[in-house]
């Protein structure tokens, strides 16, 4: 399991920090700098529907987790909610599809 579940304020940071990386290695960008919780994933960075599914696809890798693969992806408009989801998941060790 990972470690990031232990303290919730350090485990979202780290968490930010780690999916921050993810995202400019995914969409090819040169630094992590302009990304925050608050960016966008289709207005901002551009990520399609085909990119979505590369994001979640990469998340689980990185995290280790199986996430939802149904109307839950629809609700994710920013990174805030995609680290959402991954504390929430993290935190109740829920795992889908597994």
């Amino acid at each position: 399991m990972n470690d990031l579940a232990g303290n919730p304020g350090t485990a979202r940071e780290e968490i930010v920090t780690k999916l921050k990386g993810e995202i400019a290695e995914l969409l090819c960008l040169e630094s992590s700098d302009g990304i925050d919780e608050n960016t966008r994933l289709v207005e901002d960075l551009n990520v399609d529907s085909l990119g979505m599914v590369d994001l979640v696809m990469q998340v689980e890798d990185s995290f280790e987790v199986s996430l939802p693969t149904n109307s839950d992806l629809s609700r994710i408009k920013t990174i805030g909610d995609v680290v959402d989801m991954l504390t929430q998941h993290l935190k109740t060790g829920l795992n889908y599809g597994h």
